[in-house]
């Protein structure tokens, strides 16, 4: 097994970042994965239209010498137009995904580590994300340092978690 290595990513990801928020869309077991064409809805477009040329977008790709297997980037999001994991226009939101052969071996754990680090050193006060209930990366981001601050959706299935940075908690 190849370590991958991160690196930034740039405009010339953007095929595979769209790959990536694809794979970040959780799918309980048993229920069939959305169509790839609610990539075009403007509530999960807006999480990559345009990236990386806005101001605090910031992201990173986790490839092998075969090619990319994970990414992770972050952007703010303004009130008018807010994610599914919102907090505040001042605080970018995440998203994180690696393709399955690659899940549960570390990746994204170093992912979600550089990214708090780059965040928390271009002085964001911190990120947020929204992740379903029952999505196994859950424990990533609590062991972070996320903490739940709203549910969506009925039986509490979506989480809104963010992570203060610089509060030494874990986060940053």
């Amino acid at each position: 097994m190849v370590t991958p290595r991160l690196r930034a990513a740039t405009a010339e990801d953007l095929p595979f970042l769209w790959d990536v928020l694809y794979e970040a869309i959780f799918v309980p077991a048993g229920q069939a994965p959305p169509p790839v064409s609610v990539l075009r809805d403007p509530r999960v477009s807006h999480y990559l239209a345009g990236f990386p040329t806005h101001p605090g977008d910031r992201g990173l790709v986790a490839e092998t010498p075969t090619g990319p297997v994970g990414a992770a980037w972050h952007r703010r999001m303004p009130a008018s137009n807010p994610g599914y994991g919102f907090v505040g226009p001042d605080v970018p939101e995440v998203t994180i995904a690696l393709m399955p052969p690659y899940r549960g071996q570390g990746i994204g754990t170093r992912l979600l580590r550089q990214l708090l680090a780059d965040a928390e050193a271009a002085g964001h006060p911190g990120l947020s994300l929204s992740v379903h209930a029952k999505n196994p990366a859950r424990r990533l981001y609590q062991r972070l340092g996320f903490v739940r601050v709203a549910s969506r959706v009925a039986a509490d299935e979506a989480w809104t978690m963010w992570c203060v940075l610089g509060a030494g908690d874990g986060c940053g």
